[in-house]
């Protein structure tokens, strides 16, 4: 398992930095102040952290299929428009 810190998912910047507060850990980038969960262990912050950017990534995925679904649906019907365009 790599505990190391992995770069900002939201600014790729590589400043995050490891807090300790009160009620636990947390991951903050320094660059954009975003922060990972608060875990009562250093090793499940950090691992918080290092899955966002995998999160994001898988999310940013769905919404860009979802999207080219979308838009292959409206090729589709502005085709024949298009086609009568042309003509």
């Amino acid at each position: 398992m790599n505990y190391s810190l992995q770069k900002c998912p939201f600014c790729f910047g590589h400043q995050a930095r490891l807090i300790d507060q009160e009620m636990g850990f947390k991951v903050e980038c320094q660059c954009c102040n975003a922060n990972g969960p608060i875990k009562e262990v250093r090793i499940e912050a950090i691992e918080s952290w290092n899955s966002l950017s995998e999160e994001i990534a898988k999310a940013c995925n769905e919404h860009a299929s979802q999207y080219a679904t979308k838009l292959k649906a409206l090729a589709q019907k502005l085709a024949p428009l298009s086609t009568r365009i042309q003509s």
